[in-house]
């Protein structure tokens, strides 16, 4: 090739370009952004609007139902999610990947606009946002009291704003969310008797309140030939200022505040408590901005900790409960650990092929390329994360591959007798468009994994960007930088290495020679074997199983509790403290932090490293626990969530019912969790529904409100401001904004208080609430869900000791026997999933192999050459299958991208071994002599690059310094496969090239090959 004799010729220039591009490399490495996984960018938009006090079933029919209607005809929509629940409607739109979200938000703009002329008048202004799932925090830092003296929430949440700022300041930091604590406000506690008493309304207190807070600008006056400027200063100072502000005038004179009020300097009232170790807490969330550098901004975020501890009073300490940066260190670390060992393994194995005097050249090129890619990965703007990084430990074994064939060319060159730089050239020419084709074909079969769809696809996306790049690479490295050192390094080997070399010649070769002959001598027979091995290998596919993505955990797993709705937060919490005591019983712990909020409670726990505990028999252990004190917290619903290392994704098992009938959907429902719970490897089976909410109705008598000039609206302000608590204003004291609130006394709100509640009516006067409208007592639904249009509710479980495939057989027919006309029951979730990611990769299956013979037909100019090596894929089938069986691993997705890349990796043998077979019949060689010297000397470089692939993989399939049951799935299918298409390769490649060239029967009288015979 030109380019490589050019740079034969140029060996100085060379050295300098790839010494450039290493350093770049170096210089990329650390300063690309480090992540844990990729991002998986999922296009949502939510449109929100509120509507305080109305049935779920109001909402849906009066907001929901129109929007969903209008917006059906949006391009690229997926599913159309909807909840509607008394505090108004939610309706969630999932997009296609790579949706232009701008476009899809400006026509649901157009669409809402379009119809909220027909909402009710009650119902607020639609909120329309986008959702960004990766959008969460990065680190959280917990602030508690500690020691005999102990800080109140107030004091807490206060040195928590403090730090706001601080840590808002660091580059890449978005913004600082603080949770928990209680800040300080004033409460207008309005006595319902007085208000009676007096003929006031709520909103008449709210007017005054507002109307007396005010500082106003009132324009200018001139006093002695100066303008000054006019303002009116009325806002409160303090608790007394509130207490005096006049509400009306009477004929007694003026009616404060104070006279049918209290109000008090105090703390908000919170439904919600936070704790960290048992010790209460105020929680800050730390948020990065998009593509910035995790591990680089929570290292800036704990230098800015230690800075601000002067800040932190003593009795105060500030701990980082959760670090991301710890994680993908410690994730990235363990891949860096197996890349290493995969390294040294090549190299051993380049030094027992080649000589220790040759190795090294070979084993440069690995080191280079890889820097080579981080540059092109770093300017490109992708990030470092696993699946970056194992599609390098992959390659480890495969880019040298051509450096291998090339110096292994060159080197018996060299023991035919030519000079280092003559060798170089024959070297590359003879081998350099094989090494090429080899590259391109293994580029052409990780390519249509850009056509996998959906999350599969967008996180897997990274995999062929990196292995196309590194290929790239080695390209460039040998073709240019190989063949130049080439010409100046390699040696013939010494005293020891030649030892090493007439054995591997004298025993190796004559074994393979003989094996080789027989083969060929026996075709029908070789075939037949084969085909016998690959069916019996498919009959191994039910012992194996099906598991979507491996289950594999993070050390660290939380504990979601959820009480009946209406469900005190005194008693959720009582629940959370019994969950926490059996938490830290648990062994392994190193730290936990829980929050309640209402009916709702979040335990997080994390394990110490290095735990010989996988989280899923943690979370067993703590099931267990649970169970023993069932029969106190029958009321709690309470399920484990465990991160994954997969793509986001829910429950693996997923059960969709849909109709119309909510009571119809319960009973699909019920009957749908008590089968599920009876299965066995079930665990925390639960549906979407929710318990019923007790609600108090009013129900409006419309005559009599007219007759009063009182409307809905009137009603629903009154009483939502006294019975819920409304900030009507702010007073600003030392730099800080503190809320002022109206509501009623706890002790009056009652049914009785409700009933006697005063109204404000057209002509000034107040009426009774019981006047105007009817008031009930019952329980309604929380809310109701809709997909696509039709009501829906969804019954999810997870597994434990079982796959989700096993669940799958047993509930399909169980589904079949409660269909019920006019509803739907499908099985959803993984299996959904799984169906849509196996077809996805099956047709990149199909469409590799097709580029795959593309290239090697462009390359061969035939059609059989190639169609010959393409049974190599077959024989790499057997490997996968067996591989699977013997380490006990399930097939899936990482064994189907393992497959992917066997196609592009289990040709290059057979492409060597072809290419020179062709070039020696071209020099005259009858077929079967072509054969029989082609096998022998392309053996021990089929045999290196095979070898040094499998060595790369080994230590991640052994899951030596890392997590073996996420990557292990992949690597064995790829070692296995390739130790088995290398082994056929060498035998039933020459026999089906001579099948396809109608050599026939092999003649018995063939003349022995010399290996160091020139060409």
């Amino acid at each position: 090739m030109k380019i490589s004799q050019k740079a034969i010729s140029s060996p100085l220039t060379v050295f300098i370009l790839a010494i450039a591009a290493a350093a770049y490399g170096v210089y990329a490495y650390f300063n690309i952004p480090l992540e844990l996984m990729p991002d998986v960018n999922i296009p949502w938009i939510q449109v929100y609007v509120p509507y305080f006090g109305a049935a779920p079933e109001e909402v849906e029919n009066l907001i929901v139902k129109p929007i969903e209607d209008e917006s059906r005809g949006v391009d690229n929509l997926k599913h159309i999610y909807s909840f509607s629940s008394n505090a108004g409607g939610q309706i969630w739109y999932e997009f296609e990947i790579n949706t232009d979200t701008k476009e899809a938000r400006r026509d649901l703009e157009e669409i809402v606009n379009r119809v909220k002329h027909e909402f009710p008048e009650d119902a607020e202004e639609p909120i329309i946002r986008d959702i960004d799932f990766n959008d969460r925090p990065i680190m959280y830092v917990a602030l508690t009291s500690v020691g005999e003296k102990e800080f109140s929430y107030e004091k807490l949440k206060n040195l928590a704003d403090d730090m706001t700022p601080i840590l808002e300041g660091i580059s890449g930091v978005s913004r600082v969310d603080v949770f928990g604590g209680r800040e300080r406000e004033f409460r207008i506690l309005v006595k319902p008797e007085k208000l009676q008493e007096y003929g006031l309304s709520i909103p008449q207190v709210l007017g005054a309140v507002r109307g007396a807070n005010m500082n106003l600008p009132a324009g200018e006056v001139t006093l002695d030939q100066r303008e000054y400027t006019l303002r009116v200063l009325g806002e409160f100072n303090n608790k007394q200022d509130i207490e005096r502000t006049i509400v009306t005038i009477t004929p007694e004179g003026p009616l404060y505040i104070e006279d049918i009020a209290i109000v008090l300097d105090t703390l908000e009232e919170t439904n919600s408590f936070s704790r960290y170790d048992t010790r209460p807490s105020v929680a800050l969330a730390i948020y990065r901005k998009d593509g910035a550098n995790i591990v680089g901004i929570c290292g800036e975020v704990e230098k800015a900790l230690e800075e601000m501890k002067e800040l932190v009073p003593e009795g105060v300490v500030s701990e980082v409960t959760f670090n991301q940066a710890d994680y993908i260190n410690e994730n990235l670390n363990q891949l860096k650990t197996s890349a290493i060992f995969g390294a040294i393994l090549v190299i051993i194995i380049l030094i027992l092929g080649i000589g220790w005097r040759n190795a090294p050249l070979v084993a440069a090129a690995i080191p280079l390329i890889i820097l080579m890619t981080f540059g092109i990965l770093y300017v490109s703007g992708n990030s470092l994360n696993n699946i970056s990084l194992f599609s390098l430990i992959l390659l480890v074994g495969i880019v040298v591959d051509g450096a291998v064939i090339i110096v292994e060319s060159t080197y018996r060159y060299l023991e035919y007798g030519y000079d280092k730089v003559t060798a170089s050239r024959k070297g590359v020419d003879e081998v350099g468009t094989a090494v090429l084709a080899s590259a391109l074909t293994t580029m052409a079969a990780f390519f249509p994994m850009f056509m996998v769809k959906g999350i599969t696809g967008e996180f897997m996306r990274l995999i062929p960007i990196t292995v196309i790049i590194a290929l790239s690479s080695s390209i460039l490295v040998d073709h240019i930088v190989i063949p130049a050192v080439a010409s100046k390094m390699v040696n013939l080997p010494g005293k020891g290495e030649k030892k090493k070399s007439r054995w591997f010649n004298s025993r190796i070769m004559k074994f393979y020679r003989r094996l080789l002959d027989w083969a060929l001598k026996h075709r029908f027979r070789i075939v037949v074997i084969t085909v016998v091995a690959l069916l019996s290998s498919l009959m191994l596919f039910p012992f194996v199983g099906i598991e979507l993505w491996p289950d594999v955990g993070l050390r660290e797993f939380s504990v979601n509790i959820n009480t009946p709705n209406g469900t005190p937060t005194e008693r959720t919490n009582y629940i959370a403290n019994r969950v926490e005591a059996l938490v830290m019983q648990l062994p392994d712990l190193e730290r936990y932090t829980s929050s309640v909020e209402g009916n709702s409670a979040n335990i997080e726990i994390v394990l110490v490293e290095g735990t010989d505990y996988d989280v899923k028999e943690i979370q067993e252990i703590l099931r267990e626990k649970i169970d023993s004190i069932r029969t106190d917290i029958a009321d709690a619903q309470i399920r484990m969530i465990s991160e994954s290392m997969g793509p986001p994704g829910g429950a693996p098992i997923q059960v969709e019912i849909k109709g119309e009938d909510i009571n119809v959907l319960m009973d699909l429902a019920f009957k749908t969790k008590q089968f599920l719970r009876n299965l066995e490897g079930t665990r925390n089976v639960r549906d979407d529904f929710g318990s019923g909410s007790p609600e108090v109705r009013v129900i409006i008598k419309r005559e009599q409100a007219a007759f009063y000039g009182v409307t809905p609206y009137d009603i629903v302000q009154t009483i939502a401001v006294a019975y819920n608590g409304s900030d009507v204003t702010e007073v600003h004291l030392e730099d800080k904004e503190i809320d002022v609130r109206v509501e009623i006394p706890e002790a009056d709100k009652t049914l009785d208080v409700l009933r006697r509640f005063p109204i404000a009516t057209k002509t000034g006067t107040t009426i009774p609430l019981e006047e105007v409208a009817d008031i009930d007592v019952g329980s309604g639904f929380a809310r109701i869900n809709r997909v696509d249009g039709k009501r829906q509710v969804t019954v999810e479980a997870e597994v434990f000791g079982v796959l989700a495939t096993e669940v799958f057989g047993e509930l399909e027919p169980f589904l079949d026997s409660i269909q019920v006309p006019g509803y739907m029951v499908e099985l959803t979730g993984e299996r959904e999933q799984m169906s849509e990611d196996f077809s996805s990769l099956g047709i990149a299956l199909v469409i590799g192999a097709v580029l795959v013979y593309l290239v090697m037909a462009i390359q061969f100019q035939s059609l059989s050459h190639p169609f010959v090596i393409m049974f190599t894929i077959p024989f790499a089938l057997i490997g996968v299958m067996v591989g699977l069986f013997i380490t006990r691993n399930h097939f899936g997705v990482m064994p189907l991208i393992g497959m992917l890349a066997l196609i592009g990796i289990v040709v290059n043998d057979a492409i060597v071994m072809i290419t020179y077979a062709n070039k020696l019949r071209n020099e005259g060689y009858p077929i079967y002599q072509a054969l029989r010297r082609a096998g022998p000397v392309r053996l021990r470089p089929i045999l290196m690059t095979s070898i040094t692939t499998m060595g790369g993989l080994l230590p991640l399939a052994l899951g030596l310094g890392m997590e073996y049951d996420f990557w292990g799935p992949m690597a064995w299918p790829i070692i296995f496969g390739l130790m088995f298409s290398t082994l056929l390769t060498l035998l039933v490649i020459p026999v089906f090239y001579a099948v396809i060239n109608r050599a026939g029967k092999m003649p018995d009288d063939l003349p022995e090959i010399n290996l160091l015979d020139k060409d």
